[in-house]
């Protein structure tokens, strides 16, 4: 037996309540720690909390100040930005409102506003693509040599009965200058007409053509030697012979180009 009132069994039951309890109290205090501030150690200044926060604001502040700039330049320059920017704005707020009706108008807004800017790009796109590359996306038949070859031998053909050659063409020029006097010019010209049909026509006129020529070059006026050598000379001496024949041939028939083989001024 033990003390008075008290058995083998109660004094355990007694050790485990104590053992527990003590328990208990250990991780109370070990969370009220926890929760405690941190006191920095003397000598030591305390951790800067609010300076990223800080930081930020500051720097949230410097991009509205730099946006703000930036838009009143852009207004400035361009006066009609003005009325986009304040309906970015009411766009903006009507996108945050409280109203769902409005928030739903807004949203429709944005959305049938970047699927314009997206149909004008593409198709803008589109078009600068096939106008400098029209053959893109298509398959090109392999032509046949031979047949690449007979329609360049037929064009040769057209270009020779359409073409007429005056060489060795001696013209005398009154040309201006502090004297007049006569110029010798020696000129070895080819014709190219639009059609062979009127290539052959004046073909068969060689001589009434070559008097044109002859008279086209050498009544010319306001031409000096100097002016002749140069090539605005020589492209006012072309079209002097391009409206004359022009003139000369019959009602639709043209002259398509003319060529200087040989031009000497002497």
């Amino acid at each position: 037996m033990g003390p008075e009132g008290s058995t083998p069994s109660s004094s355990v039951k007694d050790r485990n309540l104590l053992g527990i309890s003590a328990s208990l109290v250990t991780v109370m205090r070990m969370s009220q720690k926890e929760s405690k501030p941190k006191v920095p150690a003397e000598g030591h200044a305390a951790a800067p909390t609010a300076a990223p926060e800080k930081k930020r604001m500051e720097l949230r502040k410097k991009l509205l100040e730099l946006g703000e700039t930036l838009r009143s330049k852009l207004v400035k320059r361009f006066p009609r930005l003005a009325r986009v920017f304040r309906w970015s704005a009411d766009l903006a707020q009507a996108l945050g409102s409280r109203d769902r009706p409005t928030r739903s108008m807004a949203w429709f807004a944005l959305t049938f506003l970047l699927m314009a800017v997206w149909l004008t790009s593409w198709g803008g796109y589109r078009v600068f693509f096939y106008q400098r590359f029209p053959h893109a996306g298509t398959h090109r038949k392999i032509e046949n040599p031979e047949e690449v070859l007979a329609r360049q031998r037929a064009e040769i053909s057209r270009v020779r009965e359409s073409l007429i050659d005056l060489p060795e063409l001696q013209i005398a020029m009154i040309v201006d200058g502090l004297a007049k006097r006569p110029v010798k010019v020696e000129l070895d010209i080819s014709i190219e007409f639009e059609s062979p049909e009127t290539g052959s026509w004046a073909a068969s006129r060689k001589s009434d053509f070559r008097s044109e020529v002859v008279t086209a070059i050498s009544t010319m006026s306001g031409m000096t030697r100097e002016i002749l050598l140069t090539p605005e000379g020589k492209a006012r001496v072309r079209d002097r012979i391009r409206k004359r024949m022009d003139d000369w041939l019959p009602s639709g028939a043209r002259v398509k180009r003319v060529y200087f083989n040989q031009f000497v001024v002497r």
